[in-house]
């Protein structure tokens, strides 16, 4: 049996058309791995939209309800402790969720269900807030609650983009309006209704690219 011996540039053609094919094998692995991640970030993002939508949602209807029934004393500690989750699913998965909240117990007179919508629909605007400044690190969204004398401090704050002076105006006088890239005023001058209806009060501090704190004021029982 005669043994045929490769001459040296057929060898390396060989070697070449290998290693082409070996970057080539990567370069589609690694293109694919690209395009699972982007599909799997977009699928996210809508899933948080469709969380939002349907939060203002119950905000709207239990607006529409003049009477605001189903009012029960609550404990929004117990609440807020028990809404997490919710609240994680709201936010990107690069965001850091902070919650400080006092054993002692913190009881306000309020619909559970609009509560829970009113905090999902502050996390989904963060969210929106954080996505807007780019290679910003240590993301996060906080809430923490105090009893200041006849009232429950509600301080809920993130170090997104910030809002203009104009943007915190419009929120506080609870004029109806929206953003291009967010539906911050949307929601918003729904929180104003919601906490007006409550009895409560509420304060804006915001910086643009420092960030953003609310100061929610409630009646305590």
């Amino acid at each position: 049996m005669t043994t045929t011996a490769l001459e040296p540039a057929a060898a390396g053609a060989i070697e070449s058309n290998l290693d082409t094919r070996e970057m080539s094998e990567y370069i589609v692995a690694h293109d694919l791995v690209n395009i699972q991640t982007a599909a799997q970030l977009h699928l996210e993002k809508a899933a948080r939209e469709i969380s939002r939508l349907s939060e203002l949602a119950t905000i709207i209807m239990a607006l529409a309800k003049a009477n605001m029934e189903s009012l029960e004393v609550i404990d929004i500690n117990t609440l807020l402790k028990a809404h997490r989750s919710a609240l994680r699913l709201a936010l990107a998965a690069d965001v850091v969720l902070e919650m400080n909240l006092l054993a002692r117990s913190h009881k306000i007179k309020a619909n559970p269900m609009l509560v829970r919508a009113m905090f999902g629909l502050f996390a989904s605007n963060a969210d929106d807030a954080l996505g807007e400044v780019k290679d910003l690190r240590n993301k996060t969204f906080s809430i923490e609650t105090f009893a200041i004398d006849s009232e429950i401090l509600i301080r809920i704050n993130d170090n997104g983009a910030g809002m203009s002076q104009e943007t915190k105006q419009r929120i506080l006088s609870g004029e109806k309006f929206t953003t291009k890239s967010a539906h911050c005023g949307e929601g918003m001058s729904y929180m104003s209704k919601v906490i007006g209806k409550l009895k409560g009060r509420f304060e804006i501090k915001s910086d643009l690219g420092i960030g953003t704190t609310f100061r929610i004021y409630l009646p305590a029982v």
